[in-house]
């Protein structure tokens, strides 16, 4: 009894050009990735790569500044928020991270969304240099 791959990857279609968050707070898209779900007990695995850099860095100021960053992933039929994490940027920051849906049978798109969350003072833009964003289909058994 377990989790194993059954039915392929699907690879992430990123946002061109690849957004740059503003402290404002607005949520951006990133990426969208769509998979195939044969069986209705199946799970989607999603996993979530993020390389992200200040304009201006100020790594070496006292106290650090920095930025709060908010990365989600949300399921596209039913607008229903699969996983939400954190991370704080002083300067470059690579976030990865995985999550795990069961949505039914059928075709499912989901979205890869970033915001800012906190910027100091001064207010910093945080510019997405590259993402990778995959769905997998894992069957249990």
């Amino acid at each position: 009894m377990g989790l194993h791959g059954c039915c392929g990857i699907s690879l992430g279609v990123n946002a061109n050009p690849l957004p740059v968050l503003n402290p404002n707070g607005m949520e951006r898209l990133i990426s969208t990735v769509t998979i195939t779900v044969n069986d209705a007990d199946d799970v989607v695995r999603l996993m979530a790569s993020i390389w992200a850099e200040i304009e201006a860095s100020t790594v070496n100021s006292v106290p650090l500044r920095g930025n709060t960053m908010v990365y989600s992933i949300v399921r596209t039929s039913d607008n229903a928020l699969i996983r939400r994490v954190e991370d704080t940027d002083f300067d470059e920051l690579t976030t990865t991270f995985t999550a795990f849906d069961t949505p039914g049978r059928g075709t499912f798109t989901y979205r890869l969304l970033g915001r800012i969350l906190r910027s100091t003072v001064p207010v910093q833009t945080e510019s997405i240099r590259s993402v990778e964003f995959t769905a997998e289909e894992l069957s249990v058994n």
